[in-house]
This record gives C-alpha cells, sequence and structure tokens, in this order.
C-alpha cells in the first residue's frame, strides 16, 4: 500500500474573496494554517458506497482533526458548515450536485471534463481547493475529494497532493496540475500543466481459483522469458488471498507489471515494490527474481483492494497493514512465525491505533501489526476481525473489540504471551 495517509488537505477560510481578478493560489497545504474544518461526506450512494466515501473522511478527521464535526451533505443543505471540506462528487454528494450548474468543471461517474480537457474513465480523481463563489449557486472556499467511478474517493487521501490548487488524478497516481484563473467576467477556469507521462501497456489475462486478473506490461518490452512462470506466481497471491479472506467471486482486477522500481517510480511516483489503488481495481508491482517472491508481494497488495471491496474502508494504518501482513503470511521475506521470536520490544497497540504507527520503524510496525491480526483472528474468527475490528478507528476501538466478542486488554495479553513464550 502507499507508504503514509497523507493528510494534506488544506483550505484557507470561508471568508469570500472578491470575484475579479485573478484566484488566490490557495492549495491543500495551506489549510494545515487555518481553524478547525467540517468535514462533509456524500450520501446519495448506495449504503457500500456511502460507508467507503465516509471512510476516507473519517480516517482524516480523527488522525488530523479530532475535534471537527462530520455531516452528511443533506445534515449541511442550506447553511454551508464553517470551513467545509467535501468528499464525494455530483453523482455522489447532494452538494456538489447541486453546485454542478456553477462549477469550473463537469465531473461525473464515467468523465472528468477540466482545463479544455475531456478525461474518461472510472479511475479519476480531483482534488482541488474551489475558491468561494458569490452567484447562485453560491458556495464558500471549500476543499473538494470527487472522483469518477461509483465511489470517486476510494483511498484518495493516499494520493500525493497538497502543494497545487489543482490535482488530477488516475490509476498511476497525479496526471495534471494547475491552479484557477478568473475569465473576465469572474467565472473560474482551470489552467493545466502538461500530463504527466503514460506509456501502452500489452495485457495478458488470467484466471484461477482467486478471480480473473489482467496483467498488463510494457507494450514497448518484448516479453520476458519468465513471464509466464511471473503471472503463476502472483496468480498463487492472488489466490491465497482470497482464500485466507474467505471471499467467494471477487470482481476482477488489473495488474501493473512494472520492469522496475525506477520505471514503476516514474510511472507512479511510488518506490515501492508494490501499491494497490482501490478505486481502480488495480495493483502495481515490480516484476523480481526469482518471481517466486511475486506470491506474497501480491497476496500483500491484493488483500488492500479485496478487503476494501468486501469489509470497507480501514479505520486504521493497523489493522489494514496488519490484516495484508497476516493473509501473506511474511513480512521483509521472513515468515511471519519467524518474526515472533525476533521481532522483540514494540509499542502497545493502542498507541499503534493512531498517527504512531507510521512513526515507528516499518520493520517493528508491520510484523507486530501482522502478529497481532494473527492474535485476533485466533482469538475471535476472521469474520469478526473484519466486520469489526478493520473498520474501526482509535476513537471507537474499545466497542469495536466489544462487538467483536473481546476487549482491547485481552487483546494486547494475547499479542504479549505470543512474543514471549519460550
Amino acid at each position: 500500500m502507499r507508504s503514509s495517509v497523507l493528510l494534506t488537505i488544506a483550505i484557507l477560510g470561508c471568508k469570500s474573496p472578491a470575484e475579479t481578478g485573478p484566484a488566490r493560489p490557495v492549495t491543500p497545504d495551506e489549510f494545515l494554517a487555518g481553524p478547525t474544518p467540517t468535514f462533509v461526506v456524500g450520501t446519495l450512494g448506495d449504503d457500500a458506497v456511502d460507508v467507503r466515501v465516509r471512510g476516507q473522511a473519517e480516517l482524516v478527521r480523527v488522525l488530523g482533526f479530532p475535534g471537527s464535526a462530520i455531516v452528511t451533505d443533506v445534515e449541511a443543505t442550506g447553511d454551508w458548515p464553517a470551513r467545509p471540506i467535501v468528499y464525494g462528487s455530483p453523482h455522489n454528494n447532494a452538494l456538489m450536485r447541486d453546485l454542478a450548474p456553477g462549477l469550473p468543471f463537469v465531473l461525473d461517474a464515467e468523465h472528468l471534463a477540466i482545463g479544455g480537457l475531456d478525461l474518461k474513465g472510472g479511475d479519476l480523481q480531483l482534488i482541488t481547493v474551489l475558491p468561494a463563489r458569490a452567484a447562485a449557486p453560491s458556495h464558500p472556499e471549500l476543499l473538494l475529494y470527487a472522483g469518477t467511478g461509483p465511489i470517486g474517493v476510494s483511498e484518495i487521501n493516499g494520493v500525493p497532493h497538497g502543494k497545487d490548487a489543482i490535482l488530477v488524478a488516475d490509476v498511476f497516481g497525479p496526471l495534471h496540475t494547475g491552479r484557477w484563473v478568473r475569465n473576465p467576467d469572474g467565472t473560474l477556469k482551470a489552467e493545466l500543466g502538461p500530463a504527466t507521462r503514460r506509456i501502452a501497456w500489452r495485457d495478458v489475462t488470467r484466471t484461477s481459483a482467486g478471480g480473473t486478473a489482467t496483467y498488463r506490461f510494457p507494450a514497448q518490452l518484448a516479453p520476458a522469458a519468465d513471464e509466464s512462470a511471473l503471472i503463476d506466481a502472483a496468480q498463487r497471491g492472488l489466490d491465497l488471498a482470497v482464500a485466507k479472506l474467505e471471499l467467494k467471486s471477487p470482481l476482477p482486477l488489473t495488474i501493473y507489471v512494472h520492469p522496475d522500481v525506477r520505471s514503476k517510480q516514474a510511472l507512479t511516483g511510488n518506490a515501492g515494490d508494490g501499491h494497490a489503488v482501490p478505486g481502480a481495481r488495480a495493483l502495481h508491482i515490480v516484476a523480481r527474481s526469482p518471481v517466486s517472491v511475486l506470491t506474497a508481494l501480491v497476496a500483500h497488495e491484493s488483500t488492500h483492494l479485496l478487503a476494501y471491496d468486501a469489509f470497507g474502508p480501514t479505520g486504521t494504518s493497523l489493522i489494514g497493514e496488519g490484516l495484508a501482513v497476516w493473509v501473506s503470511g511474511q513480512y521483509g521475506g521472513g515468515r511471519l512465525d519467524d518474526w515472533e521470536l525476533s521481532l522483540g520490544q514494540h509499542p502497545p497497540v493502542r498507541e499503534l491505533l493512531g498517527p504512531l504507527f507510521r512513526k515507528t520503524n516499518e520493520r517493528i510496525a508491520y510484523p507486530t501489526a501482522g502478529l497481532f491480526v494473527k492474535t485476533a483472528v485466533e482469538l475471535v474468527g476472521r469474520e469478526a476481525v473484519t466486520t469489526h475490528l478493520l473498520g474501526a478507528t482509535a476513537a471507537t476501538w474499545d466497542s469495536a473489540c466489544k462487538a467483536a466478542g473481546t476487549t482491547a486488554e485481552l487483546l494486547e495479553q494475547a499479542l504479549a504471551r505470543r512474543l514471549t513464550r519460550p
């Protein structure tokens, strides 16, 4: 998964600027210097969509702005809340739907038209600070997280952003950045920079017990001698994830296979061996030798995508990454069973539920998370873990543990016994 949940959401108050002259270049990062925001979530989707839209807002609220309020688009109808951060597109957020006639872009489930571009696809995401608008339909300055597809904002917090007033992203990450400028009549238009490089791909589709995956290889490269073995190893990882999560008939996904880390970073901005893009139902992985190492990598990364589909958004990095480590059965090339003997000291689980997880050395945080999920599965069962603990936040942890049939203290004690047994 992405190395961190980015909390770079920015807005500068709700004071309406004059609608003449250049638009102020407000960026998401500038929000961090401002007063407490209000999170507004869309409710026009079905229950599954609404849960995932709210989950993205709730994750940022709990970690970055615990004193802030979260309201629905219905509750916010009429008077705008103070300093709104809006999650949802016109097709799944009532406030954005009502604003659509006056927006400087067109966005629906299948395309985004902005800055003279007409972009199509279900994997597009838009992050922008919209200057206030006095004319009807009016709105204060607001920070918007939106996108195409039924959900639009799947894991949108993890898209690198914050320094530009406008960011458009796709399955590879940032595609265009830009700023808002004003036309002579005072209306806004997007001024976008050139697109980030994209390449052509060659597809190979494979189906197994874990479902169907389309493997995409750079079209300019000839097939490697071990391509079939690579696909077999990756598909075994997908099979493993589906089996351990006890899923039935998972939807097809796409796996982009990059020849090396440098190529993957150049196209996606992510230097890791693999990461998932749940909104596009896609994985990005680096081809490795021996190809057998891809089984664990795909098991780990596909867990992020499959769990998101099946169980909803994760409330903490501890449980989200822990579930992926548990499913893959290893971390950093070492078996999870071996980590029980070598892990040593680690921060308390309750502390790792918050921002400390990402501040802790990964070789401590990730195996601890995996062993904790393993312990929880043994204590209360996989279903209880994915139903109650996976979506819990630090604020709801105690009640989630109770719903799962245990307590936070009992889980912590069980993990301690696992790590200290002779």
